[in-house]
Order: C-alpha cells, then sequence, then structure tokens
C-alpha cells in the first residue's frame, strides 16, 4: 500500500493493528491520507501489512530489525513501548504529545517524542514594498531571504500555515482595491499566489488561525480568517489547502468589543476568538469544526491599564496564553485551559518605549517566545522563554523602518 501517487501514503482500513496500544482505537471506515510534503510520515512498526509493504529499497530506509518500521530518513524516535516510529524528512518542529492523523484509518497514539530545532520563518515588511524572510535554527538567524517587490499598496496580513503543508504562507491585501491574495510558500520561495477575493474597505482584518494540525498534515487542513464590518458584523474565510473554501457569518457585536487575538485556547484544533470590552471584560468565543459559535465564557473585568499584548502557548501545552502588558510597563502571562486561568506569571517591568511585535516559537522547543522592538531605534530583542521564565535573549541591531508581521 506504501507509497501511492500524488506526494501521499495511505493507511487504509485493515493495514493497522485491531487496537492500537494506549488508545484503544482501532482502524476507521475511511482511507486516512498524510500528505508526505511537510516531511512526517508514521508507519506502525506491529508487523502489519503498512509496515510490510514497504521494502528495504530507496528511498526507504530499514531503521530497526527488529521490527517492521521503515522510514525515509535515518532519524528514530520511539514512542513509549515502541509502538510508532517517526521519521523526519524536512526538520520541522513537532511539539510534544501533539501527533496526530485526526480523521481517517489509525487513531494515533498520543506521547513524548523529540522536539525538533527548525522554527517557521519570521516575516519582514519594509513598508515600501518590499519583506524579507528570516530563518532561525535553534534560536539562531541562520539566513534571510528578501522575496519579490510588490506594490507599496499591499500590506502583509499574517504569516500563518493557510495550505496545511506545514510551512508558513503569507496573507496579502491591496488597500487600494480591497484584494486579497495568497503566497503559497515552500521555505523562501514562492510556490504560486493565489487570489482569494475581494474584501471591501468597510472590513477590516482582525486575525488569522493557520492550519489547526501543522505538523502533521492531513486531508482537509485548514487556515482561518477573521474579517469584521464597521457596523460590527463578523465573518470567517475558512480556507483549505490554500483555496476559499467557505465563510461563515458569526454575528454582531457592539463597537464597545474588540478583537483582542485569536488562538486555540482549549485544544480541540479549532480557532477561538479573545474579546476584550471597553469595560475592561475579557470573553473568549470557543467555535467548533464548522466555525460556528460552540460556547462562550468570560474571564472578568481587567483594569483597563492593562492591556492584552498577544496570546501564544507559551506553557507548551497546546492551550493558547493571553500576554498582558500594565501601563506602567508589567508584564504577565495568564496561563489557560480553556476558560480556566490556571496561572498568572509576573515577568516583571519592560520600558514603555518597548513594545511586544511578534509572539512565535523561535528556538524549537514548543513554547512560544516574544519579539520586543524598541520604538526609538528600531532595535529588536528576542526573549526565550520556558513558560513564565525569561531564559536567553538575542538582539538585532540597525533594522530601520522594517516591521515584523505576526
Amino acid at each position: 500500500m506504501l507509497p501511492t501517487g500524488d506526494g501521499y501514503y495511505t493507511q487504509p482500513q485493515g493495514d493497522c493493528a485491531t487496537s492500537l496500544p494506549g488508545t484503544g482505537a482501532g482502524c476507521g471506515a475511511s482511507t486516512s491520507r498524510i500528505q508526505n510534503q511537510l516531511g512526517y510520515l508514521f508507519i506502525n512498526e506491529l508487523g502489519n501489512t503498512a509496515g510490510a509493504a514497504v521494502t528495504n529499497t530507496s528511498p526507504f530506509t530499514t531503521l530497526s530489525t527488529s521490527s517492521e518500521c521503515y522510514l525515509v530518513s535515518t532519524t528514530y524516535v520511539a514512542f513509549p513501548g515502541g509502538d510508532w516510529c517517526f521519521l523526519n524528512i524536512g526538520g520541522f518542529e513537532i511539539p510534544s504529545g501533539k501527533l496526530e492523523i485526526a480523521s481517517g484509518a489509525i487513531a494515533m497514539r498520543y506521547g513524548q517524542v523529540a522536539t525538533l530545532a527548525q522554527t517557521a520563518p519570521l516575516l519582514w515588511n519594509e513598508g515600501g514594498g518590499r519583506t524579507a524572510l528570516w530563518f532561525f535554527n535553534a534560536g539562531a538567524l541562520a539566513s534571510t531571504v528578501n522575496l519579490r517587490e510588490v506594490p507599496a499598496s499591499w500590506t502583509p496580513l499574517a504569516e500563518a500555515d493557510f495550505t496545511g503543508v506545514g510551512k508558513p504562507d503569507i496573507l496579502w491585501r491591496d488597500s487600494s482595491g480591497g484584494d486579497v491574495v495568497l503566497w503559497w510558500m515552500d521555505g523562501g520561495n514562492i510556490a504560486s499566489t493565489l487570489d482569494l477575493g475581494v474584501a471591501p474597505s468597510s472590513w477590516t482584518f482582525a486575525g488569522a488561525v493557520g492550519s489547526a494540525r501543522p505538523y502533521v498534515n492531513y486531508e482537509g487542513a485548514v487556515g482561518d480568517i477573521l474579517w469584521r464590518h464597521s457596523n460590527g458584523e463578523l465573518v470567517m474565510w475558512t480556507i483549505t489547502h490554500g483555496a476559499l473554501a467557505g465563510s461563515t457569518y458569526l454575528g454582531v457585536l457592539p463597537a464597545s468589543w474588540t478583537v483582542a487575538g485569536t488562538g486555540d485556547f482549549n485544544d480541540d484544533g479549532n480557532p477561538d476568538i479573545l474579546w476584550r470590552n471597553s469595560n475592561g471584560e475579557v470573553v473568549i468565543w470557543f467555535l467548533n469544526g464548522s466555525n460556528a459559535v460552540a460556547s462562550r465564557a468570560s474571564l472578568g473585568v481587567v483594569p483597563l491599564s492593562s492591556t492584552i499584548q498577544a496570546v501564544g502557548d507559551f506553557s507548551g501545552a497546546g492551550y493558547s496564553d493571553i500576554l498582558w502588558r500594565d501601563a506602567n510597563g508589567d508584564v504577565q502571562i495568564w496561563f489557560m485551559n480553556g476558560s480556566t486561568v490556571t496561572a498568572k506569571s509576573d515577568l516583571g517591568a519592560v520600558p514603555t518605549t518597548w513594545i511586544p511585535q511578534v509572539t512565535r516559537d523561535f528556538n524549537g522547543d514548543g513554547k512560544t517566545d516574544i519579539l520586543w522592538r524598541d520604538t526609538r531605534n528600531g532595535e529588536a530583542v528576542i526573549w526565550f522563554m520556558n513558560g513564565a521564565t525569561y531564559t536567553t535573549s538575542r538582539t538585532f541591531d540597525n533594522l530601520g523602518g522594517w516591521t515584523a508581521i505576526q
């Protein structure tokens, strides 16, 4: 059964164990497909057809003579109990406990795996039509790539995995006509450009969430783009493998409510929306797989002197957390589990001339880090975080008018 065409590997019903250790689940009724382009393939090593069907011929290599586990590279990591094996072609990050086939034939066992050091690139925009990507490896700047110049009317809105192949893409909007375009990226190369349609100027970009499971690509992987109308209406565009698959109307909210962030606060693979009211109240909308509002939860009222700066998984547990900052410069992280604030951790005071511009994992440890910018001279500093602990930093000078894009 392996491999098949079109860059896919399949594991149909009957090619997996009746019951996988640690899951209690067996084969489903439909065929599951994991795209090889990302660079990860999981084959069960229980001596089934799925393993035996792969012969020891190039590019496959047998890594364990005591099992029927065949991998494409020489990187081997076993789950506890040795029930699954894992390959690394491309060197993308897989956080602990986040491996699964989201639908279809096999229920993937959760467990600890190695975290690789390569991370998603950081997008910079100069404002005059120039953009660049910085590629990091274990927190160090490994390389930079200058991208195609575009007219100054085009603005990058977000960098996220909208195509479901585990590589961040770039979402653009033309301020002169409202055209929305997606650059489908392959590392530092623009693989293709996709026109998603027009968002009139009355609609404002409010946030984006990349592929729900960007580490293991599966058929149906999606990204989402949140828009808000000047009258308060909310619409979510659903992007499936780089194409606009549909939109969902989420209702109308008064202007007193603003979108403070988007993320996945309950780790269900669906985007959630973080709201802040002008009276200080904080609310999360939990969305379901159809991007409808499944439930709402209030986190209470927070003094307006404290503002939400960003959303990110600082704990590495899979739940989006909230980065706060007070008017006096104090920085705090709220660690979340759904609608529950499990802990509030103070990071200390940072001079107010410094602003957090981007939050993401820069060193591949599965935990969100913070890129700070000095508004006086443009200096950038990355704080490498271990939960609420600031471990080390890296400084970048002479950035001029370049802006980092979340």
